[in-house]
């Protein structure tokens, strides 16, 4: 430790034996200094920290990283708080894509003020942010889903990025975020909330984030009854069946694999109405408020052929949870023409960054 008797000093930093500093800080009394070193070349080198004539020398080993840090190209939204304050020109951005122009736009009441009452741009202690006060909400007119030239967003596969924070929370179950619509007669599309969120295709439930599909698809243990339940109770279900004049052959009532088939075939038909509570039919997103979250939800462009198609959820930088999808004339549906809206009655929404890709990207990307 070095202590000059001035109210402030000035420190420099040179590498590798360089007689030009290529960097410097100057330290008042009253705070610290922190420097910031990014190193572009690896190997071996020696950082030296100079106070008018006193140094110190650290030796570095530097080793690069195998991944590209830089920001990924091609995000259609990209708005980034710290660059905007209320007091900005155009506070409100828009992006212009392919001559569509995409902006955010706030409710009559939104409230620009600087005090702790208002909205707008901050900065917290979890960094420089976009503060949507309960009450109030944004718009963003990007319709994620839309159909365009028959293709959905399975042809191109989709990213969305959302840095964000719920505080003051009234209603455990309050949506901030949401751009769901109507396919097929359910909902689907992206819908978040102060602890738990959701991405439905059309495959899912349209009664319940919590309930998967009343109509089975696949036939799995798990279900309400299991199999062998059922098979205990099979002359029981065959008289059922057959007094509301449901042709079945008398076979089935004491051959067990008999049943089980056939009841796979009867529930998948629908004429059975149960239900599941699981996450085969959508992607449950669950995190917990008060805590800055990372969260992205990819969407796989789909491969034909290929053993699995994927949309997955990373919080954080990390694979968090995966959902398989189906795609053609049949399969899953996820496609309407509803933008974004940002905001809740129930809680304040910080929202630290959004990005939005109209392409899938990889792991290493998203990281």
């Amino acid at each position: 430790m070095y202590k000059k008797n001035a109210s402030s000093i000035k420190v420099y930093y040179y590498l590798d034996g360089s007689s030009t500093a290529f960097s410097e800080i100057t330290l008042e009394d009253t705070n610290t200094g922190i420097l910031t070193y990014l190193a572009t070349v690896s190997g071996s080198h020696t950082l030296t920290i100079t106070v008018d004539n006193v140094s110190i020398s650290i030796n570095l080993t530097i080793r690069a990283l195998d991944i590209n840090i830089a920001p990924v190209n091609g995000a259609v939204i990209d708005f980034d708080p710290t660059m905007l304050t209320n007091s900005s020109t155009n506070r409100l951005p828009s992006w212009t894509v392919n001559d569509t122009t995409y902006e955010l736009t706030a409710s009559p009441n939104f409230n620009w003020s600087e005090d702790i009452s208002g909205g707008g741009y901050k900065e917290d202690s979890d960094g420089k942010c976009f503060v949507i006060k309960a009450g109030s909400y944004v718009d963003l007119n990007y319709k994620m889903f839309e159909t365009k030239n028959n293709k959905n967003v399975f042809d191109n596969g989709a990213e969305i990025k959302l840095i964000f924070k719920t505080t003051a929370v009234r209603d455990a179950e309050a949506v901030w975020f949401t751009n769901t619509g109507l396919y097929n007669n359910k909902t689907v599309g992206i819908q978040l909330g102060t602890h738990v969120g959701w991405l439905k295709t059309d495959k899912a439930s349209n009664t319940s984030s919590e309930a998967a599909d009343t109509i089975y698809d696949s036939w799995e243990e798990n279900t309400v009854y299991a199999v062998g339940t059922i098979v205990k109770i099979g002359k029981t279900i065959y008289q059922c069946i057959t007094s509301e004049g449901t042709n079945v052959p008398a076979s089935l009532k004491d051959d067990e694999d008999a049943w089980d088939d056939y009841l796979k075939k009867w529930l998948k038909l629908g004429q059975v109405d149960t239900e599941v509570l699981s996450t085969n039919s959508y992607l449950y997103l669950p995190y917990s408020e008060k805590d800055k979250i990372e969260l992205d939800i990819n969407i796989n462009k789909y491969e034909s052929g290929a053993a699995n198609n994927f949309i997955m959820s990373y919080e954080d930088g990390v694979p968090s949870k995966a959902y398989a999808y189906t795609y053609g004339i049949s399969g899953d549906g996820l496609t309407h023409a509803n933008g974004i809206r940002i905001g809740s009655v129930d809680c304040d929404v910080y929202l630290y960054h959004l990005r939005i890709y109209n392409k899938a990207l990889s792991t290493s990307e998203i990281l």
